[in-house]
């Protein structure tokens, strides 16, 4: 598999390890695609969002999220996104 060829789709592309592998990908030449939450920080992307396509929506939102990926028809997922990580 070239990982420069494949279109990879990401939830959680914004925590420490959706962030880590988003930035690791898109060094790569991959095509990246994220699925974020409305408002969600980007910050751990710095330096590399005009890498990444970014959709805004909610995992609650099944027919949005299906939209989203028959859009993107990625070769890859990585569902990464989590809820209540941090106790605040």
């Amino acid at each position: 598999m070239n990982l420069a060829t494949e279109r990879f789709f990401l939830t959680g592309a914004t925590g420490f390890v959706g962030a880590a592998l988003a930035r690791r990908l898109a060094a790569l030449g991959c095509e990246v695609h994220a699925l974020v939450r409305p408002g969600a920080s980007k910050w751990r992307l710095a330096g590399v969002e005009d890498r990444i396509q970014f959709y805004t929506g909610d995992l609650n939102d099944g027919d949005g999220v299906r939209r989203v990926v028959s859009f993107i028809e990625p070769s890859v997922i990585y569902h990464l996104a989590v809820q209540g990580a941090y106790p605040h």
